[in-house]
């Protein structure tokens, strides 16, 4: 019954992510996912080299970047070169099948802490977070992340049960790569450490095998973060994975004290990403008493997870999907929750009574409800959504107008602007598919354009009212350039005569 169960599941959660399959790279967090895109499509098209990522922002360098291990948009690109082209849905249909795999896993460690009820709902939960449905098929890694973290934490937990060295393997190579994918998920370590100290207690610290373990997950993600760091010394490109250089996800001790800040991550977690039913659900579950120091296991994860927002409390201000990582232990206690309520006979005297079926179908639907209510502005990108468009159609007016190897030059927003070497806004050189450089509105002057242009910058992409709101920039451009085509929100300018 429970196998039929988990695999309508499965077949819902793919489902969900074939939702604008071939959508343009115009939704929520576009900037991200078009850095992976680029990512992959430079694989694509200049060499299959994993160790070597390159993106567009690279003016005249070769374009390495120190970024975190590129499987996902390698594998994007493999998938490029089988299909004969480059069709950005193959990137939303690998996190969409990571996504859906991610559902086996989970629903089997469920079972092992709470019971095979408990492991469907909490499967049923995850699937329709809002997050999880819009970020389960977006161009990022973050899906794959999630399937290699809970896949790592099942191989453990099953090997301490007595499985077989497999199981360990598997927890072993699973947890490296998701580290290698995603650094923060170094997080593991806490729910790892603590299913180690219920099975060996103070032999965990003595035990060869466990030492091994530990060999085995962390060796390699080392040696790609040294390797990406010299990519960074090359060229000076970086994501800002590693301190002090690009972007600081860690933000001012002040944040840390902030209440605004507290009430975002809030508004989210019953929000996007649980919606107020599943957060009460997550919250209910947490509070039940454990007939074992396994159940604890969900406790422990979510310590580390808390820690490591608190750690990383830029980044968790600002993107949600660096919440992503809440979802499956969260979805493990609602799903611990819902089985509680019904084991314990609170539908006696009620038209549910019995009716466990009917009872998971109303959570379905209720949820499905507030998760399509939570979810529509992600994929509409709510107030970005014509100016997000019409980047893309002026890209595709680049693509059309200039040739192939021409440099380009963008002037568009960029958070970023503080840190020494930024992670630059990549969507109009992506749109445009052109290498070559971009400009937050401040650095956009007269004096950076020429300086860009004798580098090599042929054309320049620029919104229309930052350049309005600089009239020196304006009367320069259209004193000295031609203009070589614009819609209602840019203008391309071509950088020669």
């Amino acid at each position: 019954m429970y196998s039929r169960w988990i695999w309508a599941i499965v077949a819902l959660n793919f489902g969900l992510h074939l939702v604008g399959i071939s959508q343009p790279l115009v939704d929520s967090q576009n900037w991200r996912q078009a850095d992976t895109a680029a990512i992959a499509r430079n694989f694509y098209g200049e060499g299959m080299d994993i160790l070597y990522p390159k993106v567009d922002w690279r003016g005249r360098t070769e374009g390495y970047v120190e970024s975190e291990f590129p499987l996902y948009p390698w594998l994007v690109a493999l998938l490029y070169k089988l299909s004969g082209g480059v069709w950005e849905g193959w990137g939303r249909l690998l996190s969409g099948l990571f996504s859906a795999l991610t559902v086996v896993p989970l629903f089997l460690l469920g079972s092992e802490l709470y019971g095979r009820m408990a492991g469907l709902f909490s499967a049923l939960i995850f699937t329709l977070s809002p997050l999880e449905t819009f970020y389960g098929r977006a161009f990022m890694p973050e899906a794959m992340m999630l399937f290699f973290s809970v896949l790592g934490i099942l191989g453990f937990l099953r090997w301490i049960e007595g499985g077989s060295w497999g199981w360990l393997v598997c927890s072993a190579l699973s947890t490296s790569l998701a580290i290698l994918i995603k650094l923060p998920a170094l997080y593991l370590g806490v729910p790892l450490l603590f299913l180690s100290y219920v099975k060996f207690g103070r032999r965990t610290w003595t035990s060869p095998k466990l030492w091994l373990f530990a060999l085995l997950v962390l060796v390699p993600p080392l040696l790609w973060y040294v390797h990406a760091h010299r990519l960074f010394l090359t060229t000076h490109l970086t994501f800002g994975v590693l301190p002090p250089y690009g972007y600081s996800k860690f933000g001012t001790l002040g944040l840390r004290f902030d209440p605004e800040f507290y009430a975002t991550l809030t508004e989210r977690f019953f929000g996007v990403l649980l919606t107020p039913l599943g957060g009460v659900l997550a919250i209910v579950g947490l509070l039940l008493t454990e007939s074992s120091d396994l159940q604890r296991l969900p406790k422990w994860w979510l310590l580390a997870l808390g820690t490591y927002v608190l750690v990383a409390a830029e980044g968790n201000r600002a993107l949600d999907y660096y919440q992503l990582p809440l979802l499956p232990p969260c979805a493990i206690s609602a799903g611990r929750a819902v089985e509680g309520l019904l084991r314990r006979d609170l539908l006696e005297g009620t038209a549910l009574k019995g009716k466990v079926g009917l009872t998971g179908v109303l959570l379905f639907s209720v949820m499905g409800f507030m998760s399509y209510a939570y979810s529509h502005p992600l994929y509409t990108a709510g107030f970005y959504h014509d100016y997000f468009r019409a980047g893309y159609e002026i890209g595709r007016e680049v693509q059309r107008r200039t040739p192939q190897d021409a440099l380009v030059a963008t002037i568009d927003l960029d958070e970023n602007r503080r840190a020494p070497y930024r992670a630059q806004n990549p969507v109009l050189l992506y749109y445009s598919s052109r290498k070559g450089w971009h400009m937050t509105p401040e650095e956009a002057t007269p004096e950076r354009v020429e300086e860009l242009r004798r580098m090599g910058a042929r054309y320049l992409i620029a919104p229309i009212g930052e350049l309005l709101r600089r009239p020196k920039l304006w009367r320069h451009l259209k004193e000295r350039y031609p203009l070589l085509a614009r819609n209602e929100q840019f203008m391309v300018v071509q950088l020669f005569r």
